[in-house]
């Protein structure tokens, strides 16, 4: 049976164990100590990594009772090991699980919210509670929270029975008591600050996104950035940024609609133009053209434009760069010209292929060069099919 050093201890960084037993897995070892301070996976909690001797620990986890390190090699020796936890790591990890279970307690505390879910990974942290609650109600919580960090109050830990096999209760001064098997700080102050970053509606409550400790600090950060960053850019103080970013957001949609209105029109202005210039044959019109000074969405709203009137078929050609692209389109009461296999003829010449529906198809083809004769081929296709 190892010993678990954490248990009574979460502060301990190093120390001194004995291989007991290990087994090789796909290149990696798979180390059980005599006792360990390494937490393993469980509880909601990742598990530590750091060093046991030359072999660095990746993953620690708990199987039927054993507690197994996963390294990259096996130790040249198996007696007095130096071991030693990823301290940065584990101080991390230490500061959200205890920032958890005080959070929860607050929520407890304040609105009778019981925590049903919690999640602890490497960046993110939530609990979800079992009541909705609103924004101040969150807000409150958030305060309250960082009054107990401030009075910087005692975790300690405590077993009811008589050894450490029975239950083992974390517990905050004067606040809560609550059975956990992970590893904590010594008192709440260590937290440092608790910050709630989000909050939704989840299930029948609340979940709660919120980062402690140093992730908080590096938030702040980031955010103060940011702010300073929207401040210098807008030129308005910290307190006017939302309103100028709506005031501009509604500046940029009404030029966008402006924008679409002016492109509608052009799209008409061409479509009589190509309309003036559209080639007789029988009864339908023939509108041939390529592009070099339109984005391929708008060749395609044109064309599309063009074929909502009956009889009419198009073929338009689009280059971009090094990018040749064609479409073929006919209108609905055309219905036994399907320019599926004129696109799988033509579109070879482009060094490409393409496809669609009966009466639209598009392709795309490396070739550009080979664009007039890629459409001269698809007149040639349509004038001896109709």
């Amino acid at each position: 049976m190892t010993e678990r050093l954490y248990y009574n201890d979460s502060f301990k960084q190093d120390f001194k164990a004995n291989i007991i037993d290990y087994f090789e897995e796909k290149g990696k070892y798979h180390i059980r100590l005599n006792k360990t301070a390494f937490y393993p996976e469980g509880g909601g909690q990742p598990a530590d990594n750091g060093s046991i001797g030359e072999s660095k620990i990746s993953y620690v986890y708990e199987d039927s009772g054993k507690i197994f390190h996963v390294g990259d090699k096996l130790p040249s020796k198996k007696i007095d090991l130096d071991c030693k936890i990823n301290w940065e790591r584990r101080f991390d990890l230490m500061q959200q699980h205890s920032g958890q279970h005080l959070l929860s307690a607050v929520a407890k505390d304040l609105y009778q919210a019981e925590t049903i879910g919690f999640h602890l990974g490497e960046s993110s942290l939530t609990i979800d509670t079992d009541i909705k609650l609103a924004q101040k109600e969150i807000e409150k919580i958030e305060t309250r929270c960082n009054h107990f960090i401030y009075k910087n109050k005692d975790i300690s830990i405590e077993y009811p029975g008589d050894n450490e096999d029975d239950i083992r209760i974390v517990k905050i001064a004067g606040l809560d008591r609550n059975p956990c098997g992970g590893t904590h700080l010594k008192s709440t102050g260590q937290i440092g600050i608790i910050s709630v970053i989000g909050s939704e509606n989840y299930k029948v409550g609340t979940r709660f996104h919120f980062l402690c400790g140093q992730r908080a600090v590096e938030d702040y950060r980031f955010k103060n950035n940011l702010t300073a960053f929207l401040r210098d850019k807008l030129s308005v103080n910290n307190k006017k940024i939302i309103a100028e970013t709506n005031r501009l957001l509604e500046e940029l949609n009404n030029k966008s609609n402006t924008i679409d209105n002016l492109k509608s029109q052009l799209l008409k202005y061409k479509e009589a133009e190509l309309i003036k210039d559209a080639e007789e044959i029988g009864k339908y019109k023939l509108i041939i053209n390529s592009f070099d000074n339109l984005g391929f969405t708008e060749v395609q709203e044109l064309a599309s434009l063009l074929v909502s009137v009956n009889q009419r078929i198009v073929v338009f050609g689009q280059q971009d760069g090094k990018t040749a692209r064609m479409i073929l389109a006919r209108s609905e009461d055309i219905a036994e010209f399907n320019l599926n296999p004129v696109i799988q003829k033509v579109m070879p010449i482009l060094d490409g292929n393409g496809g669609g529906q009966p009466d639209f198809v598009q392709g795309g083809g490396s070739n550009p060069d080979k664009l007039p004769e890629a459409l001269s081929k698809v007149r040639e296709i349509i004038l001896k099919s109709i």
